[in-house]
């Protein structure tokens, strides 16, 4: 979530640095105007940047869905784990869609103090599914149903499973 808006930010900056340093080693081309160099280098610029940012926005788009999916699917479960505070920062952030910047605003702390606390929440979730693993029961719960509900067509079987799916899911 917040480390691919980072990693797009420093992919580009370190792009901009590797066109300066063409355009710097352009310049000790003799016959060459600077003006032309600089309207040269930024169009590259312009075009790399458009393009690698299109290019990873599409590729880290389903991977920051993912994340936010499962980070979802973790609070659900191991959210009351959190305290007040780290509740209501990470809802903000990761269910409710607030901006970093807004949520600090509205708690009253500082911008990378609220990326350090969903940083923390996250690793805190993650933690607990390794440590206790209630998702993955779920998750082979639910498969475990699935397979019977096809293999069983008897209609009794199959309403119960689907109260046992029912009461999984909520």
């Amino acid at each position: 979530m917040i480390s691919i808006a980072y990693s797009i930010n420093k992919y580009n900056k370190i792009i901009k640095k590797i066109v300066d340093k063409s355009v710097k080693a352009v310049y000790t081309i003799r016959g060459v105007k600077k003006k032309t160099l600089h309207m040269v280098a930024g169009k590259v610029f312009k075009t790399v940047i458009s393009q690698t940012t299109e290019y990873m926005s599409t590729v880290n788009a389903d991977d920051a869905l993912k994340e936010i999916v499962e980070l979802t699917r973790l609070y659900d479960v191991y959210g009351p784990l959190l305290s007040d505070h780290k509740k209501e920062i990470f809802e903000s952030y990761v269910l409710d869609n607030y901006s970093l910047a807004e949520i600090a605003e509205q708690v009253g702390i500082s911008r990378q103090g609220v990326r350090d606390i969903v940083k923390r929440c996250s690793k805190e979730l993650l933690e607990a599914e390794d440590k206790l693993g209630f998702l993955k029961k779920l998750d082979r719960v639910s498969e475990i149903i699935e397979e019977t509900k096809e293999k069983n067509r008897n209609i009794e079987v199959s309403k119960k499973l689907e109260e046992i799916s029912n009461l999984i899911s909520s």
